[in-house]
């Protein structure tokens, strides 16, 4: 054969396995660019999902908007609370001369701390809501935590859950009281008991 024929085959094929070679390579860098964008698209999505999440829990619960989102939270830190052996207990009793009775439950894992209180309480009347609070027994001046309003529950019940970066050590107390106004400052005392 001719040896020039040869070297024409070879130059050839050279440019054909080269342009494959480019070809695939920048099928590559297609592809690669695709799951960038899809992946930045997932985080956008995921991102936007978070913010979602928090608005609507934030929303007005009165509206009902993100109150689901309120309650699997507050159901998730009142099994932990419940379930964790580590927990102290509480038996809440009316301080208040009526019949309610409750429970609650502390607990401080890492460095933050699950609370969660139930009560079995009669409706508050109109213009009052009921509040849960942590306080630290015989303190004076008196030392108290708001943990936030008492929901209804589907059961009739009331609950309470709250949780925070801070352990609150000493804050074994749990009270709930009767409030009129929303201002951080606790008002009648309902239930009291002692975590231990």
């Amino acid at each position: 054969m001719n040896k020039g024929i040869i070297i024409a085959i070879v130059v050839v094929l050279i440019i054909i396995i080269g342009g494959i070679f480019i070809a695939n390579k920048k099928t590559e860098q297609t592809k690669m660019a695709a799951d960038k964008a899809m992946m930045m698209k997932k985080d956008e999505d995921a991102a936007m999902m978070k913010a979602k999440d928090y608005a609507a829990m934030m929303k007005d619960k009165d509206t009902g908007k993100g109150e689901d989102a309120m309650m699997k939270k507050n159901e998730e830190i009142m099994m932990m609370a419940m379930q964790d052996t580590s927990s102290k207990k509480a038996t809440l009793s009316d301080i208040s001369g009526g019949t309610g009775t409750g429970k609650a439950f502390i607990l401080r894992k890492g460095a933050k701390l699950y609370f969660t209180a139930g009560g079995n309480l009669t409706d508050p009347t109109t213009g009052t809501f009921y509040e849960g609070w942590l306080t630290v027994k015989g303190a004076n001046p008196p030392k108290f935590v708001d943990t936030g309003k008492l929901t209804k529950q589907k059961d009739g019940s009331w609950e309470v859950s709250f949780s925070s970066d801070n352990l609150y050590e000493g804050y074994d107390m749990v009270v709930i009281t009767s409030e009129k106004v929303d201002d951080q400052k606790p008002e009648k005392h309902i239930l009291e008991g002692l975590a231990k």
